[in-house]
């Protein structure tokens, strides 16, 4: 029922209230699970405990621990503080004379498995949710080491947390989404980056209680570490520490979680094929998809600064080397002599095309290609005005104009003085409405004003 500006729920753990403004109901902060502390810490994830009474819903909940991102803030904003009961997720649902049975979509947060959270101002989901009629759900999970460690001595038989934690989120939206207008059997799963290659991993795993009607993936698809590598990163985290492997279970996040920052980028954690993914990932389902990249992603990786600086051609050549799969000198290479006239002979966006090619336009490619059927190939092309240009259409710049929050305090820098982005935002919300009620989406001329779209046979 609602009652003044708040609107109660009951959910299976019990009565949740939310707040209502300018049309949305929304419910944030809502646990899905049990806070992994103490010895469940490296186990999967199990039920939250029932609350007598009414539980307030009209504020974030924690974040994942984790150590913080010039690049994710710069594009997607700041995460919340962490704390120990963080895995919640936040609903929006529109407040119309049609609540019942809308489409659902979950979202899952990028930030390379280690920084974000469902509550980042890009992501918050009262806009989209009433723009596109749908009931919006954010997720967190476990990161880093929490959520992505896997060695025999620490995690036993389990793998891969944070994405068990995913799963845990996705069968509570199966489960409880009725009670927020919401229909189970319409869930659109998608994510930004290492959202989306997490959702594409969900979709092809087996056994999930909630069914994936559709899927919108966002500058990534899924790629695996193998185990004897994963098992390396924990012993070279163990190292740091000066403790055994079993001995990291007894230490606490925040030490965990620095020992990761200080032997990264060269040891990352992130998806693992062991447990249900040991025989590595199945093939992409045939599930509808849109799939996304942005025409510049490759800048968001030389973010490393406040303020951008220039390259030469030999410290574009070494980064190459040293990010690219393959022979990186040879793809900057190519990528330099395809440059257009406008960025002829300049090293930062030889290097941006390179990275952009090589990490999301090729491995997006051959994932759609091996979909089999109706896979809808899209791209966002419109610049960020932030420093001249030098962003270009960056990294998941696509996501807080999709969701209307690039007017947000912490993010409008990036569009300032870009007098069409509202209308793009729009556009992009209709277009994506249009697929979340089951449409093809709609297809455009591309161009440097809008994401172009087409469909991939």
């Amino acid at each position: 029922m609602t009652k003044g500006t708040t609107m109660r729920v009951r959910v299976e753990s019990g009565e949740l209230e939310g707040i209502v403004e300018d049309g949305v109901a929304a419910f944030l902060g809502v646990p899905y699970a049990a806070g992994p502390t103490g010895g469940s810490r490296f186990l999967p994830p199990t039920l939250p405990p029932r609350w007598a009474g009414v539980r307030p819903a009209t504020r974030f909940g924690a974040a994942a621990p984790q150590p913080g991102s010039l690049r994710a803030r710069m594009v997607l904003g700041q995460s919340g503080p962490s704390g120990p009961d963080y895995l919640v997720l936040n609903v929006w649902t529109p407040q119309s004379d049609r609540r019942a049975n809308l489409p659902v979509l979950v979202w899952i947060h990028g930030g390379a498995f280690t920084n974000g959270s469902g509550d980042v101002p890009a992501l918050r989901g009262a806009t989209l949710a009433k723009d596109t009629e749908t009931v919006v759900v954010t997720v967190n999970y476990r990161l880093g080491p929490l959520g992505f460690a896997w060695h025999p001595e620490l995690t036993g038989d389990h793998a891969n947390l944070g994405l068990l934690d995913q799963r845990a989120a996705l069968d509570w939206v199966g489960r409880n989404i009725t009670a927020f207008g919401g229909d189970p059997s319409r869930v659109t799963l998608a994510g930004d980056s290492a959202g989306a290659m997490s959702a594409a991993i969900q979709s092809v795993l087996p056994g999930a209680d909630t069914p994936i009607a559709a899927l919108s993936l966002h500058s990534g698809v899924p790629r695996l570490t193998e185990p004897d590598s994963a098992a390396d990163v924990v012993q070279r985290l163990a190292a740091q520490l000066d403790v055994s492997v079993r001995q990291l279970a007894e230490l606490d996040d925040s030490t965990l979680i620095a020992a990761a920052s200080a032997i990264a980028p060269t040891h990352r954690f992130g998806p693992v094929a062991a447990g249900e993914l040991a025989n590595g990932l199945p093939a992409p389902s045939a599930i509808p998809t849109r799939l996304n990249t942005t025409s510049d992603e490759g800048t968001f990786f030389m973010l490393d600064e406040r303020s951008p600086r220039r390259l030469t051609s030999t410290e574009a050549e070494a980064l190459a080397a040293a990010m690219l799969p393959g022979d990186g000198h040879r793809r900057y290479k190519a990528a330099a002599l395809s440059l257009p006239p406008a960025r002829a002979d300049d090293p930062h966006w030889a290097l941006s095309a390179a990275v952009t090619s090589a990490l999301f336009e090729e491995p997006a490619d051959a994932w759609a290609g091996a979909a089999p059927n109706r896979v809808w190939r899209t791209r966002y092309s419109r610049p960020a005005t932030l420093w001249d240009g030098w962003l270009g259409a960056t990294h998941t710049l696509d996501v807080p104009v999709l969701f209307g929050n690039h007017r947000h305090p912490e993010l409008a820098g990036l569009y300032a003085g870009d007098e069409g982005i509202d209308e793009v935002s729009i556009r992009l919300r209709r277009d994506f409405r249009a697929f979340l009620y089951g449409h093809p989406p709609t297809t455009e001329r591309p161009d440097e004003d809008h994401s172009g779209t087409c469909q991939v046979s």
